[in-house]
């Protein structure tokens, strides 16, 4: 292994499950002491909010002095994280794991999630104040996609929010969502306005609701905003 490390100059590694944490503890256990002994490269994981206390975060710390989290949060709405998603935890115990996280300083990669069903922009802002909460290190906002196969299309289609013949968008560039509390459009302004909303001061909320509402005709306080967003960064 470690000849194959220095033949190919590898300087990290990204552990590609879904949830790492998941695995049984005296597994992980294992493979940190024998990863800490003679690999000592820094990696990156994913895994979800329920797997992480303060026992877990030591022991991956004895693996590396540079650890990255991926942490798929979703969304910021109690109402939205068990009813829509089925993620069955409180949105306390995701601050906590926050709380713990910077405790150790450890990098966080942080997903949302926007245009769910049944969401309504009250909701949406629920995920822009845990953003602001818990702070990540890097954050994405992604719009819901409803995809063949998954429960959600289905309930979507039962609901009228979709036809089901829709092309789909990718995670980013759009929806085929239609909601009475929420139209598409108004879906794709909130995910280009979330990190704006998240990253500055609650002040500029009264310019950042302009550009959200009419993004056209606001271009040049957009952009002021965004360059305002990274000097406060730095």
């Amino acid at each position: 292994m470690l000849k194959c490390i220095n033949d190919l100059s590898i300087d990290m590694f990204s552990f590609k499950d879904e949830c790492f944490l998941s695995r049984p503890l005296g597994w992980l256990r294992e493979f940190a002491e024998w990863y800490g002994n003679e690999i000592k490269k820094p990696f990156l994981i994913n895994t979800r909010p329920e797997t992480i206390n303060e026992d877990i975060v030591v022991l991956l710390k004895k693996m590396s002095p540079l650890v990255q989290i991926g942490i798929g949060v979703e969304s910021g709405s109690q109402k939205i994280l068990p009813e829509v998603l089925n993620r069955k935890m409180s949105i306390e115990k995701i601050k906590e794991v926050f709380v713990l996280l910077h405790k150790h300083n450890i990098r966080t990669v942080v997903p949302f999630m926007i245009g769910l069903p049944y969401e309504t922009r009250v909701d949406i802002f629920k995920s822009i104040e845990m953003c602001r909460i818990i702070n990540p290190t890097v954050l994405s906002v992604n719009i819901f996609q409803p995809m063949p196969g998954q429960q959600l299309r289905d309930i979507c289609i039962k609901e009228g929010f979709i036809t089901g013949d829709e092309p789909l968008h990718t995670y980013q560039s759009g929806t085929v969502m239609n909601m009475p509390q929420l139209s598409s459009q108004d879906i794709v302004n909130m995910r280009r306005t979330f990190v704006l909303y998240a990253k500055l001061p609650k002040e500029y909320y009264p310019e950042i609701e302009k550009c959200e509402r009419d993004y056209y005709g606001n271009l040049s306080l957009y952009k002021k905003l965004v360059n305002l967003r990274w000097e406060l960064s730095n």
